[in-house]
């Protein structure tokens, strides 16, 4: 909720299904670091949008993980 519209939102955990008390949401914009816990779990990426906006989101999108031990 406190994302802007169309920016990019992640959630580590829970299912696609969810919301976002489901999992771990984060905003993720252009440049994220976030730290996951033991559990971990999939990671999911969305615009953020309203569900009736979501039929004109179209693209390609490219992601860089990276993972850093501490």
């Amino acid at each position: 909720a406190q994302a802007p519209v169309g920016s990019l939102i992640g959630k580590i955990g829970g299912s696609t299904a969810g919301g976002a008390a489901d999992g771990s949401a984060f905003i993720a914009g252009a440049f994220c670091v976030v730290k996951v816990g033991t559990d971990g779990g999939p990671l999911y990426l969305t615009i953020n949008d309203e569900e009736s906006g979501m039929i004109n989101n179209s693209g390609k999108l490219f992601v860089d993980i990276r993972k850093r031990l501490v």
